[in-house]
């Protein structure tokens, strides 16, 4: 008699790989650990004083309805409060019904692909990508057909060519996933003539396009770009926001921006996830965004981000002067990118046996690529530990180098 069973997984399951970055997300539980390997938010750039106020204030006013099951869609004055927020930093105009409220954007970006992914769909996406999409497109035993962006976003001729080819061999992609503000991992931001380009081509061939943008917001290069959302004449865009890195990453509230058919779809396909996200995160952002709080709160990121991505530069010309990167014009990241002779997968180990940590190029890669880049995050890490973290760094890559 059988002592022990042994579950019989599901295909896609099976095909889901866990994330390099949320992986070493224990590594911050080390106090000599340096780590520039997570999408962590700066602790001082949450807004703690007027979350409390807030949050006594919102109890104070509606009880126990903060403690309470939430309709699927969202807390109803948040959606508007959403609508309104877009519409101010971005000259957006949406309705509440267009509105879907999230458990942050990952969920949104589930529920969509939930929604419009059968097994062996193609999806085209941008190469390198964002380490959750790929999971994702993975889970739903999707095809990945990424693109090279270089440092101007996707090449619209190429993004034309490839979907002929998909479409000949009978495999037209379900839509086209793309990070156009502040990209994560690269941090380029495509500029408003190549996003009308890059819209004609997904017109000319009827896809949709799926814009995730979680760092817009705290652009701090002045750059005026509107999103992909603005010039959808055709609702075939599906935005995708996030307050993780404006407020705070904790309270697990993000949305979605679509056409009202797909906002239900994916509302239905939310019930049996999640039933409604985090009740009180709703009521407590909307009341920061109602107040006014949260233009204030955008500003304040910017600049302490601002700061620390130009303290991490300059560490970097400083004690790695063979690291190539593009300064980035907001969001978190640094990209960098390093002579062939360095494998950052190889040199990983090494990198952590010193107490600080990144996160392999690879990880970003559908395929193929990035075994000599990697991504440092900048907006966690306190000064002195940004310039003793780049100094460790610097000191593996030096002993990497010789070894050639």
């Amino acid at each position: 008699m059988n002592d022990h069973y042994t579950p019989v997984y599901s295909h896609s399951s099976l095909n889901m790989k866990s994330s390099a970055i949320r992986d070493m997300m224990k590594l911050t539980g080390n106090p000599q650990m340096i780590s520039f390997a997570g999408g962590l938010p700066g602790p001082e750039a949450f807004p703690l004083e007027e979350l409390k106020d807030i949050i006594d204030r919102t109890i104070a006013e509606h009880g126990s309805s903060v403690f309470q099951y939430g309709t699927t869609e969202g807390y109803t004055p948040l959606r508007e409060s959403i609508c309104d927020l877009m519409y101010h930093i971005y000259g957006l105009s949406a309705s509440p019904d267009n509105i879907l409220v999230t458990s942050g954007s990952q969920q949104a970006l589930y529920l969509l692909c939930k929604v419009l992914l059968n097994p062996g769909d193609a999806v085209i996406t941008e190469n390198p990508t964002f380490v959750g999409a790929i999971s994702c497109f993975r889970s739903f035993m999707a095809e990945i057909h990424p693109l090279a962006i270089g440092n101007s976003g996707m090449d619209p001729v190429e993004l034309d060519k490839k979907i002929c080819e998909l479409i000949i061999a009978g495999k037209k992609p379900r839509f086209i996933y793309t990070i156009p503000s502040i990209h994560n991992p690269t941090g380029i931001t495509v500029d408003n003539s190549r996003r009308k380009a890059i819209y004609s081509v997904a017109s000319k061939h009827d896809l949709m396009i799926v814009e995730d943008d979680p760092y817009g917001m705290i652009r701090y290069d002045n750059k005026h770009v509107v999103p992909f959302k603005n010039i959808d004449t055709e609702k075939r865009i599906v935005y995708l926001g996030s307050f993780s890195k404006t407020v705070s990453p904790g309270m697990r509230t993000g949305w979605l921006n679509a056409q009202e058919e797909t906002v239900r779809r994916c509302t239905i396909a939310k019930q049996g996830e999640d039933t409604c996200s985090h009740t009180m995160s709703q009521f407590v952002i909307h009341e920061f965004i109602d107040t006014g709080s949260i233009y204030e709160q955008i500003e304040r990121v910017k600049k302490i981000y601002r700061d620390k991505r130009d303290l991490m530069t300059d560490a970097i010309d400083r004690i790695i002067p063979s690291a190539l990167y593009e300064t980035p014009g907001g969001g978190l990241f640094l990209w960098l990118k390093f002579p062939e002779n360095i494998n950052t997968m190889t040199m990983h180990e090494k990198a952590l046996k010193r107490n600080v940590a990144y996160v392999s190029g690879n990880s970003f890669y559908p395929g193929q690529g990035g075994e000599n880049e990697m991504r440092l995050n900048f907006s966690f890490s306190s000064p002195s530990d940004i310039e003793e973290g780049i100094m460790r760094l610097g000191e593996v890559i030096e002993e990497e180098s010789a070894k050639q």
